[in-house]
């Protein structure tokens, strides 16, 4: 997880004991680096972060077209199924229709 940390702000204490304007600055300018700097490696954790959530998505992406993919090939094969299962049926039905012909001649 991204640890956001709050840049140093200026040094109030160093502010009021610094007697020049020399001085003052270079504590600025200081402040301002030291946040400059922060902010830059708190660019570079986000971007890092950025970087592995978009791995973890594109993982899942491929995790679900295979899923996909398989559901389209099971539902392709039921589909089989269900044409080979009313062809079975119809023979039935045809069989069971001749063999009521033949016991009725039989029968007669």
């Amino acid at each position: 997880m991204l640890d956001i940390k709050k840049p140093n702000m200026i040094n109030e204490a160093t502010w009021k004991t610094s007697s020049s304007k020399e001085e003052k600055f270079n504590q600025l300018w200081k402040d301002i680096k030291e946040m400059k700097e922060t902010i830059l490696t708190q660019n570079g954790e986000l971007k890092e972060t950025i970087l592995i959530q978009n791995g973890k998505l594109d993982k899942l992406t491929k995790i679900t077209q295979n899923l996909v993919n398989k559901l389209n090939g099971i539902q392709q094969k039921m589909v089989q199924y269900e044409k080979m299962l009313n062809q079975l049926e119809e023979e039935k039905d045809k069989l069971r229709d001749e063999m009521v012909q033949k016991t009725n001649l039989l029968v007669f």
